[in-house]
Protein backbone atom coordinates (compact mmCIF):
# COMPACT_ATOMS: atom_id res chain seq x y z
CA UNK A 1 0.00 0.00 0.00
CA UNK A 2 1.26 3.57 -0.86
CA UNK A 3 0.88 4.17 3.17
CA UNK A 4 3.08 1.48 3.70
CA UNK A 5 5.33 2.37 1.03
CA UNK A 6 5.52 6.29 2.33
CA UNK A 7 6.30 4.99 5.92
CA UNK A 8 9.37 3.12 4.54
CA UNK A 9 10.55 5.88 2.65
CA UNK A 10 10.51 8.04 5.14
CA UNK A 11 12.20 5.84 8.09
CA UNK A 12 14.35 4.21 5.32
CA UNK A 13 15.71 8.14 4.52
CA UNK A 14 16.20 8.26 8.15
CA UNK A 15 18.01 5.03 8.15
CA UNK A 16 20.26 6.16 5.85
CA UNK A 17 21.30 9.46 7.99
CA UNK A 18 22.00 7.57 11.07
CA UNK A 19 24.28 5.48 8.93
CA UNK A 20 26.81 9.07 9.08
CA UNK A 21 26.75 8.75 12.78
CA UNK A 22 27.91 5.29 13.66
CA UNK A 23 24.81 4.61 15.53
CA UNK A 24 23.40 0.97 15.54
CA UNK A 25 19.76 1.31 15.29
CA UNK A 26 16.18 -0.93 14.21
CA UNK A 27 13.50 -0.16 13.42
CA UNK A 28 11.13 -2.40 14.63
CA UNK A 29 7.32 -3.39 14.30
CA UNK A 30 4.58 -4.12 17.67
CA UNK A 31 5.80 -8.07 16.69
CA UNK A 32 9.54 -6.96 17.00
CA UNK A 33 10.18 -7.72 13.46
CA UNK A 34 12.78 -5.61 12.37
CA UNK A 35 11.17 -3.16 9.10
CA UNK A 36 14.64 -1.87 8.45
CA UNK A 37 18.00 -1.34 9.79
CA UNK A 38 20.76 0.44 8.88
CA UNK A 39 24.50 -0.60 7.78
CA UNK A 40 25.84 -0.55 11.42
CA UNK A 41 22.79 -2.90 12.71
CA UNK A 42 23.62 -5.36 9.78
CA UNK A 43 26.89 -5.63 11.00
CA UNK A 44 26.26 -6.28 14.62
CA UNK A 45 23.41 -9.18 13.63
CA UNK A 46 26.66 -10.64 10.99
CA UNK A 47 28.80 -10.89 13.81
CA UNK A 48 25.93 -12.54 16.29
CA UNK A 49 27.17 -10.02 19.28
CA UNK A 50 24.91 -10.40 21.81
CA UNK A 51 21.57 -9.83 19.22
CA UNK A 52 20.22 -12.12 16.75
CA UNK A 53 16.95 -12.15 14.54
CA UNK A 54 14.54 -15.14 15.78
CA UNK A 55 11.79 -15.83 12.73
CA UNK A 56 12.31 -11.81 11.99
CA UNK A 57 12.17 -10.97 15.10
CA UNK A 58 14.93 -9.26 17.02
CA UNK A 59 16.04 -10.96 20.18
CA UNK A 60 18.43 -11.83 22.41
CA UNK A 61 20.55 -14.43 23.07
CA UNK A 62 19.70 -14.87 26.99
CA UNK A 63 16.42 -15.57 27.41
CA UNK A 64 15.62 -13.71 30.25
CA UNK A 65 17.07 -10.45 28.87
CA UNK A 66 14.88 -11.44 25.38
CA UNK A 67 12.01 -11.59 27.43
CA UNK A 68 12.75 -7.80 28.81
CA UNK A 69 13.60 -6.59 25.16
CA UNK A 70 11.08 -7.90 23.74
CA UNK A 71 8.38 -6.52 26.70
CA UNK A 72 10.32 -2.96 25.83
CA UNK A 73 9.52 -3.02 22.38
CA UNK A 74 5.82 -4.10 23.06
CA UNK A 75 5.31 -0.92 24.99
CA UNK A 76 6.89 1.65 23.68
CA UNK A 77 5.66 0.56 19.94
CA UNK A 78 2.04 0.41 21.61
CA UNK A 79 2.98 4.43 22.13
CA UNK A 80 4.74 4.83 18.78
CA UNK A 81 1.55 3.12 17.31
CA UNK A 82 -0.82 6.01 19.91
CA UNK A 83 -2.64 3.36 21.85
CA UNK A 84 0.12 4.22 25.11
CA UNK A 85 2.18 6.89 26.47
CA UNK A 86 5.25 4.72 27.44
CA UNK A 87 8.37 6.62 26.85
CA UNK A 88 10.50 3.42 26.24
CA UNK A 89 13.45 2.75 28.22
CA UNK A 90 17.03 0.94 28.02
CA UNK A 91 18.41 -2.11 29.44
CA UNK A 92 21.75 -4.14 28.84
CA UNK A 93 22.02 -7.19 26.81
CA UNK A 94 25.46 -9.18 28.60
CA UNK A 95 27.86 -10.53 26.60
CA UNK A 96 30.72 -13.45 26.98
CA UNK A 97 34.39 -11.68 27.17
CA UNK A 98 33.01 -8.11 26.69
CA UNK A 99 31.23 -5.40 28.47
CA UNK A 100 27.53 -5.28 27.75
CA UNK A 101 26.05 -4.01 24.55
CA UNK A 102 23.50 -0.79 26.06
CA UNK A 103 20.11 -0.72 24.21
CA UNK A 104 17.56 1.81 23.99
CA UNK A 105 14.27 1.96 22.73
CA UNK A 106 11.92 5.07 22.01
CA UNK A 107 8.96 5.07 20.25
CA UNK A 108 8.86 6.00 16.78
CA UNK A 109 5.91 8.75 15.83
CA UNK A 110 3.73 9.18 12.48
CA UNK A 111 0.53 10.05 12.39
CA UNK A 112 -0.17 7.30 9.56
CA UNK A 113 0.88 4.65 11.54
CA UNK A 114 -2.68 2.61 13.32
CA UNK A 115 -1.38 -0.76 13.29
CA UNK A 116 1.57 -2.72 14.49
CA UNK A 117 2.66 -3.61 10.81
CA UNK A 118 4.23 -0.31 10.36
CA UNK A 119 7.58 0.60 11.71
CA UNK A 120 6.62 1.82 15.68
CA UNK A 121 9.68 1.85 17.82
CA UNK A 122 13.49 2.34 17.13
CA UNK A 123 16.29 0.37 19.11
CA UNK A 124 19.52 1.72 18.94
CA UNK A 125 22.58 -0.20 20.29
CA UNK A 126 25.38 1.12 22.16
CA UNK A 127 28.79 -1.06 22.10
CA UNK A 128 30.66 0.84 24.83
CA UNK A 129 33.99 -0.57 23.10
CA UNK A 130 33.07 2.00 20.10
CA UNK A 131 32.02 5.22 19.85
CA UNK A 132 28.17 6.02 19.87
CA UNK A 133 26.19 8.80 18.25
CA UNK A 134 25.78 12.04 19.48
CA UNK A 135 21.74 13.02 20.84
CA UNK A 136 22.26 15.31 18.26
CA UNK A 137 22.67 13.84 15.50
CA UNK A 138 19.95 11.60 16.20
CA UNK A 139 17.75 14.71 16.83
CA UNK A 140 18.62 16.32 13.54
CA UNK A 141 18.36 12.93 11.28
CA UNK A 142 15.31 11.03 12.72
CA UNK A 143 13.29 13.90 14.13
CA UNK A 144 14.19 16.95 12.03
CA UNK A 145 14.85 19.65 15.03
CA UNK A 146 17.02 22.01 14.18
CA UNK A 147 20.28 23.20 15.40
CA UNK A 148 18.36 25.89 18.02
CA UNK A 149 15.73 23.40 19.07
CA UNK A 150 18.82 20.32 19.75
CA UNK A 151 20.23 23.02 21.92
CA UNK A 152 17.51 24.00 23.80
CA UNK A 153 16.40 20.53 24.46
CA UNK A 154 19.58 19.62 25.41
CA UNK A 155 19.28 22.95 27.91
CA UNK A 156 16.38 21.74 29.07
CA UNK A 157 17.87 18.07 29.99
CA UNK A 158 20.82 19.87 31.77
CA UNK A 159 18.14 21.52 34.13
CA UNK A 160 17.83 24.55 32.89
CA UNK A 161 14.29 25.91 33.34
CA UNK A 162 12.92 27.90 29.65
CA UNK A 163 13.79 31.80 31.23
CA UNK A 164 17.32 30.43 32.07
CA UNK A 165 17.79 28.34 28.24
CA UNK A 166 16.41 31.51 26.16
CA UNK A 167 19.07 33.76 28.43
CA UNK A 168 21.51 30.83 27.22
CA UNK A 169 20.61 30.74 23.82
CA UNK A 170 19.92 34.90 23.73
CA UNK A 171 16.65 34.74 22.46
CA UNK A 172 13.16 36.05 23.90
CA UNK A 173 11.54 33.49 26.36
CA UNK A 174 8.62 33.88 23.78
CA UNK A 175 10.73 32.43 21.03
CA UNK A 176 11.79 29.63 23.55
CA UNK A 177 8.28 28.72 24.31
CA UNK A 178 7.72 28.85 20.13
CA UNK A 179 10.74 26.41 19.68
CA UNK A 180 9.54 24.02 22.81
CA UNK A 181 6.29 23.50 20.76
CA UNK A 182 7.91 22.50 17.81
CA UNK A 183 10.22 20.09 19.66
CA UNK A 184 7.17 18.59 21.24
CA UNK A 185 5.46 18.23 18.27
CA UNK A 186 8.26 16.70 16.27
CA UNK A 187 9.08 13.92 19.31
CA UNK A 188 5.45 13.39 20.18
CA UNK A 189 5.97 14.62 23.51
CA UNK A 190 3.40 17.43 25.48
CA UNK A 191 5.25 18.10 29.00
CA UNK A 192 9.15 19.07 29.47
CA UNK A 193 8.89 15.83 32.04
CA UNK A 194 8.01 13.92 29.39
CA UNK A 195 10.32 14.98 26.81
CA UNK A 196 13.58 14.86 29.61
CA UNK A 197 12.54 10.45 29.63
CA UNK A 198 12.77 10.57 26.04
CA UNK A 199 15.55 12.57 25.70
CA UNK A 200 17.42 10.15 28.74
CA UNK A 201 15.90 6.80 26.67
CA UNK A 202 18.85 8.34 23.48
CA UNK A 203 22.07 7.23 23.44
CA UNK A 204 24.38 10.23 23.28
CA UNK A 205 28.06 9.81 22.58
CA UNK A 206 30.85 12.45 21.89
CA UNK A 207 29.54 14.17 18.34
CA UNK A 208 30.90 17.07 16.11
CA UNK A 209 29.47 20.36 18.18
CA UNK A 210 28.53 18.29 21.15
CA UNK A 211 29.65 20.79 24.17
CA UNK A 212 31.17 19.73 27.41
CA UNK A 213 29.21 20.07 30.54
CA UNK A 214 30.31 23.18 32.27
CA UNK A 215 30.70 22.03 36.13
CA UNK A 216 27.32 24.04 36.74
CA UNK A 217 25.14 22.19 34.22
CA UNK A 218 26.52 18.55 34.88
CA UNK A 219 24.10 15.31 34.47
CA UNK A 220 24.27 15.56 38.57
CA UNK A 221 23.40 18.69 38.92
CA UNK A 222 21.15 18.31 36.31
CA UNK A 223 19.10 15.88 38.75
CA UNK A 224 19.20 18.44 41.41
CA UNK A 225 17.83 21.26 39.39
CA UNK A 226 14.63 18.98 37.84
CA UNK A 227 14.08 17.95 41.58
CA UNK A 228 14.22 21.73 42.47
CA UNK A 229 11.87 22.74 39.97
CA UNK A 230 9.76 20.16 40.11
CA UNK A 231 9.52 21.28 43.99
CA UNK A 232 8.65 24.54 43.09
CA UNK A 233 6.14 23.30 39.92
CA UNK A 234 7.83 24.86 37.05
CA UNK A 235 9.43 21.95 35.59
CA UNK A 236 6.60 21.43 33.59
CA UNK A 237 5.57 23.90 30.13
CA UNK A 238 2.86 21.91 28.91
CA UNK A 239 2.35 22.06 25.04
Amino acid sequence: PQTMQSLRSMVGAAVSGIDATEATMFAVDGKCEVVLMNTAAENLLRKGDGLLLSRKRLSAKNPEECRNLHSLIASASATGAGRSVHPGGSLLLHREGRRPLQVSVVPFHSSQMLFDAFPCALVFVTDPDRQSASRTSILSNLYQLTPAECRLADLLLQGRDLAEAATSMRITRGTARFMLKSVFRKTDTHRQSELTRFLLCLPNGPGAGQENPSPTASPAGGRERRKKAESLGRSDEPA
